[in-house]
């Protein structure tokens, strides 16, 4: 059996995931045995993976595997950011899919095959006029600039995973305010 419990907090109010794991996971099977009792004297063994393994085994910044909040504010055309919907980023050819991008997680391939849409319409010149004048209007500096090499993307990919660096990965991706 694997259960999977979802949108768990990456920060604990008291403690941490490491000191609180088997307690957190003792709690879940305590709910499960409430509409299933006789699962108890079933469990032979058990694994438990918090945001923070995901983290450190997967390398989901924030244990996240929606790579993000799947909470209204951050659906459809707001996925993962307003500015970066659509599956195209500030760097012209460089795309988004996967969890992060409309419509979420799950293992269902939407998000991998809407990005190859959005692909295939900028190499046919097909994409709607609303987003070519967004591509055109977008800001194209240091970031971009820094994004368009192999070193920049790598640098860049591991500075935002660190957790102290994530508020400026979020400015840096938001369109300048007009």
């Amino acid at each position: 059996m694997t259960l999977g419990v979802q949108q768990l907090p990456y920060g604990l109010a008291q403690g941490d995931w490491d000191s609180r794991r088997d307690e957190w996971a003792d709690r879940v099977l305590e709910d499960l045995f409430h509409y299933a009792p006789n699962l108890r004297e079933h469990i032979v063994q058990r694994r438990v993976i918090t945001p923070l393994d995901l983290e450190r085994e997967y390398g989901l910044t924030g244990g996240n595997i929606f790579h993000g909040a799947m909470f209204l504010s951050q659906l459809f055309s707001s996925r993962p950011l307003p500015e970066l919907s659509g599956y195209r980023t500030p760097v012209a050819g460089y795309f988004l899919c996967g969890a992060g991008t409309h419509p979420g997680g799950g293992v269902m391939g939407a998000p991998g095959h809407n990005a190859a849409r959005a692909v295939l319409a900028e190499l046919n010149g097909s994409s709607s006029p609303a987003m070519r004048a967004r591509r055109k209007s977008r800001n194209k500096g240091v970031v971009d600039h820094v994004m368009s090499t192999d070193v920049g993307r790598k640098a860049g990919y591991a500075l935002v995973r660190k957790s102290a660096f994530r508020p400026f990965a979020h400015l840096a991706s938001r369109s300048p305010k007009k």
